[in-house]
């Protein structure tokens, strides 16, 4: 599908290209569109991204991590090209920008009762699943914002300890090395 040149007019907003796909904003409708690295649309402008200070997200594998809205309600997510939900991160207040080797860090909210509840940090891979539970951390009460991933190199990548306020390095299993 193509879109006439009066459609076109209203983009304002274009991410990077990253794995073929590029997600593009509309500043008529606020909705989002994914094309391809040829123009051709993949998802005509419906995606409803919430971006708040966030970048546009790259694709990675065929999937970003999103936040969204509907109903007036935020929410986050992974999307595929073709802007259907792979997964909704339950609980998650706060999601990394992008894919980094895999893997996106998030803030999630366990309620512990109805007034008081717990904030952890944990890490989502490009299905929504929570993996390298030995980086996992309760970040209930440090201040500071969530910290993006770090590329791997030489076997290792760099994260960061909320609680220690240090950074230190951890192997691809998620095992914690330096």
């Amino acid at each position: 599908k193509s879109y006439p040149t009066e459609v076109l007019r209203y983009v304002e907003d274009m991410g990077k290209m990253s794995d073929g796909y590029v997600l593009v904003g509309d500043s008529k409708s606020k909705l989002y569109a994914v094309f391809t690295s040829t123009g051709d649309v993949v998802i005509p402008f419906s995606i409803p991204l919430v971006r708040s200070g966030r970048s546009i997200p790259k694709f990675y594998n065929g999937v970003i991590p999103a936040k969204l809205t509907q109903n007036n309600k935020s929410f986050f997510a992974v999307l595929n090209t073709r802007g259907e939900m792979v997964k909704q991160l339950k609980d998650v207040t706060e999601l990394g920008e992008n894919f980094v080797d895999g893997y996106v860090p998030a803030f999630k909210a366990i309620p512990l009762s109805a007034t008081r509840r717990k904030v952890v940090l944990r890490y989502y891979d490009t299905t929504g699943k929570e993996v390298l539970p030995n980086l996992w951390q309760d970040v209930t009460g440090t201040i500071g914002m969530l910290q993006e991933m770090r590329p791997f190199c030489d076997g290792l990548s760099c994260y960061y300890d909320y609680k220690t306020r240090r950074y230190g390095y951890f192997d691809k299993t998620g095992k914690i090395v330096v």
